[in-house]
């Protein structure tokens, strides 16, 4: 490595003036008041690193790098041309503002052109994370789809629930065994549930029944029909539901049954819910489009 001095004085503790640096610079303890490498933090940025540096010491500028004072390190990246604009950062912010554990995110930005903006974290978990709407992006591979952006993936549980398309049930309780769970990729939901009463007050209920408390809303128009997969179905009074439809722009999904092997689906009528207990109990699957 070149030290090139333009100003101050060689000694057993030597300082410089405005030092060019030829080839790599690696660091090891402290640099005391680097004016010309380091900033202090802005309320937004917490610090910054304005040249490429190899950094094996736990301070900089005073500053402890371990995240023991909720600091960060960030370097700023220029433009490939033109040097003067920031073409891209890297910074390591605390996981939270009021973090007192040293945890910190490692976030990366790019230059879309107007401004600096946020393209994906580790966070201090270890997980990769995508700001909303972003996410990996397959275009690099030939296809006919209207996107190759994945940005979305989500699993959870939700609760189903029996309505109707008339008037409402008066009640329904509903048995322990009675669960959802749903997987979501992209714009597909896969909800998979199980469905059993406890007791039902019908009152003055009316239409067709319909399964309730979808996780996502359908979509609508062509996609909005979605077929639900019934493996089991017991316990009903008349007739035991045999499969389903989604129902377009809603939470819910319709209910069929055949009154024969060989029939026509028809809407499972109101008539055919059972008041008992352990009564109603169909274990489905229903994967649609939001």
């Amino acid at each position: 490595m070149t030290i090139k001095q333009q100003g101050g004085i060689f000694g057993r503790n030597p300082t410089f003036n405005d030092v060019d640096v030829e080839g790599a610079l690696s660091v090891t303890g402290v640099i005391n008041s680097p004016i010309d490498i380091y900033e202090p933090f802005s309320s937004s940025d917490l610090g910054q690193i304005k040249d490429s540096l190899v950094l094996s010491g736990t301070e900089i500028g005073g500053i402890n790098l371990s995240g023991g004072e909720g600091c960060a390190v960030l370097f700023k990246i220029p433009h490939g041309s033109n040097s003067s604009v920031e073409g891209a950062r890297i910074a390591a912010p605390k996981a939270s503002a009021s973090d007192t554990n040293s945890r910190a995110d490692l976030v990366f930005y790019t230059n879309n052109g107007t401004a600096l903006s946020e393209a994906g974290r580790f966070n201090d978990t270890g997980n990769l994370a995508f700001p909303s709407g972003q996410g990996i992006d397959f275009s690099a591979t030939s296809g006919t789809g209207t996107s190759e952006l994945f940005s979305d993936y989500e699993e959870g549980s939700w609760s189903p629930t029996l309505t109707t398309d008339g008037t409402d049930f008066s009640s329904v309780t509903y048995d322990a065994l009675t669960s959802g769970y749903y997987t979501k990729i992209g714009d597909l939901v896969v909800a998979r549930g199980r469905l059993r009463t406890d007791a039902v007050t019908v009152g003055s209920a009316s239409g067709n029944v319909l399964i309730g408390g979808l996780p996502f809303t359908v979509g609508g128009g062509a996609t909005g029909r979605a077929p639900v997969l019934i493996g089991e179905a017991e316990d009903f009074s008349t007739n035991n539901p045999s499969g389903g439809r989604t129902v377009e722009s809603s939470v819910t999904a319709r209910l069929f049954y055949r009154s024969s092997a060989n029939g026509a689906a028809t809407s499972l009528p109101v008539s055919s819910i059972d008041t008992g207990a352990n009564k109603n109990q169909a274990s489905f699957t229903i994967i649609y489009r939001v």
